[in-house]
């Protein structure tokens, strides 16, 4: 679930195309939960009443963080776009001007969740491609190499059958061959 708050938080505010903002927002992230769990923790609970505080924090984090990032891209362009037919369109339609503004909010939280989810997608996929890069990074030069473009198989033929008992022999060339 700190997951979750953190992929939340990268869609709100971080330039995802900027690793160094995409890590600080992280970073900034986690600690605060971190630091939230540790200031909701019961004094002197034991394990599982702290694991239950830290949890119960986590989940009403998650909901904050959804919120905010909900209403940061509620104030981007297309949510004002949106926002803007949808009051002019309530006001044509002759209706009163506060349902035409609850119009509107309504119209600006579509794109924002939109934009929230294509948003999370991304931060999916950079997590995605942050784990194959750590994953690589692990790994023996050569078997990164190798990773990139693997060799076919080669076939492996059987060696050749000796009679029980019997010593190996050369074989002789056969008469019709040639050596070059």
């Amino acid at each position: 679930m700190v997951g979750e708050c953190v992929d939340l938080a990268l869609a709100a505010s971080a330039d995802l195309a900027d690793h160094r903002d995409v890590n600080t927002v992280a970073r900034r992230t986690e600690a605060k939960l971190r630091a939230a769990m540790a200031a909701a923790r019961p004094a002197g609970a034991g394990r599982e009443d702290a694991l239950g505080s830290d949890l119960e924090t986590v989940r009403d984090a998650v909901d904050t963080y959804r919120a905010n990032a909900l209403a940061r891209l509620a104030r981007t362009p297309l949510a004002d776009a949106e926002a803007g037919l949808a009051h002019d369109t309530a006001l044509r339609a002759a209706r009163s001007r506060p349902t035409a503004q609850a119009d509107a909010d309504q119209a600006r939280a579509t794109p924002a969740r939109y934009l929230l989810l294509e948003r999370l997608e991304s931060v999916r996929a950079l997590r995605e491609r942050a784990s194959q890069l750590r994953s690589t990074a692990t790994t023996p030069a050569r078997k990164a190499v190798n990773a990139r473009c693997p060799r076919p198989p080669v076939p492996i033929s059987p060696a050749p059958r000796r009679a029980p008992g019997r010593p190996h022999q050369r074989q002789r060339p056969h008469p019709t061959h040639r050596p070059r």
